[in-house]
């Protein structure tokens, strides 16, 4: 017989967790009408690290806006394309991380898909465009995923769009175990690091496709590099770590001449240079041209004040320091590239989101990068002289 002591214990017990769960509804509810959480559908992809679930949707909220796309099979937000390549056709790979996957557009609006329109008007509907670019991808990951999957769609002509934060990307200790790893070792390059699932994956898998209230949660948590690191070091979450030994943040440093012998910067060119370096062989090999394109911010006065009031220890900034390291390395390796600073300086409007709002391009953003890149490719005859022949 249960005493009347074990009875109130079981009958408080059984009220806490009424009350808990009544708030997680009440949570739920509140966070899916004021707060909607974005869906994450990313599977484990044992090359490149991760995907998006095939043939499913994804939602994307931008200035409270809310912004749906399709995956294809592949596992890219891209429509569908065959790997056999229908015989007259050009096809372009582009390479990238979200700036290049571009979910805070419809996919007509992003450059990929303009630049498509435009050159299709102009070749009579004989160019398909191909969208492999990933949030959070580095070079490492852009280089397997070239391998992987973008040699198979036999392309004419792989474009990789190099964005500043693809340094730290590319470092091993600022990454989760989901994510590839490259060094250079005696003047090679080596992958380190192979992908492992991140942990959980069963439970994860079900709170990311049903539940917002986790998700809300861990997405704002992880705004705090105390608890962002303790997520990326016991692999739940894909993210660059936050180095609260560093009194300056690597993104920071890489932009200060007196840290250019910075150990992690050195590094980190190093393994950058030796994957773009990889990245535009293996096109040639596979009877593709490659070009780099960089992109550029809008003119700001008052960053390099901006910087230095916030890491007085920086010293002599230089804000073209990585734009100007890459274009360098690539006109040394004889790499063909297209430098958008000139025609970003040109331009008055605004060319991206807030910060807020992630940073990305907005339609003018998106306009100009398939201005820029479809100019390059009329000046030189790449796409004309191919078709010719």
């Amino acid at each position: 017989m249960i005493s009347s002591k074990v009875k109130n214990i079981l009958t408080n017990f059984s009220l806490l967790v009424g009350v808990f769960v009544f708030c997680f509804i009440l949570a739920e509810i509140m966070i899916r009408l004021f707060f909607p959480s974005p869906q994450s559908p990313n599977i484990f992809d044992e090359i490149i690290g991760y995907k998006y679930r095939p043939n499913s949707s994804v939602s994307f909220f931008v200035q409270g806006k809310e912004i749906k796309n399709k995956v294809n099979s592949t596992g890219f937000l891209d429509e569908e394309h065959n790997f056999q390549k229908l015989e007259g056709v050009y096809r372009i790979v582009f390479l990238g991380d979200s700036f290049t996957e571009a979910t805070n557009v419809i996919r007509e609006d992003t450059f990929p898909k303009i630049l498509e329109r435009e050159l299709n008007q102009i070749y009579e509907n004989r160019i398909e465009i191909i969208n492999l670019g990933m949030n959070g991808f580095g070079t490492a990951h852009e280089y397997l995923t070239l391998k992987e999957y973008g040699l198979k769609f036999s392309p004419d002509l792989v474009i990789l769009l190099f964005i500043e934060n693809d340094l730290e990307n590319n470092l091993v200790k600022f990454g989760s175990e989901i994510n590839p790893a490259f060094d250079v070792v005696e003047g090679e390059l080596l992958q380190i690091r192979t992908p492992r699932p991140l942990k959980g994956s069963g439970l994860r898998s079900f709170v990311s496709n049903n539940l917002q209230f986790p998700r809300f949660l861990v997405h704002q948590f992880s705004k705090i590099s105390f608890f962002k690191n303790i997520f990326i070091n016991q692999n739940l979450i894909s993210a660059v770590k936050d180095l609260p030994e560093d009194a300056i943040p690597f993104s920071r440093r890489s932009y200060s001449e007196v840290f250019q012998e910075d150990e992690d910067i050195l590094k980190s060119w190093r393994i950058t240079k030796a994957l773009i370096k990889e990245i535009a062989e293996l096109s040639k090999d596979n009877y593709s041209d490659f070009l780099v394109v960089v992109p550029a911010g809008p003119p700001d006065p008052d960053a390099e004040a901006s910087l230095l009031r916030e890491y007085p220890e920086l010293q002599n900034i230089d804000l073209s320091l990585v734009r100007n390291t890459i274009l360098d390395y690539i006109q040394e390796e004889k790499i063909n590239y297209l430098d958008l600073f000139s025609a970003v300086q040109k331009v008055k409007e605004s060319l991206h989101y807030p910060a807020e709002d992630g940073g990305h391009y907005n339609l003018a953003g998106h306009q100009l990068m398939a201005q820029a890149i479809l100019d390059y490719l009329q000046e030189r005859n790449l796409i004309k002289q191919l078709i010719d022949n």
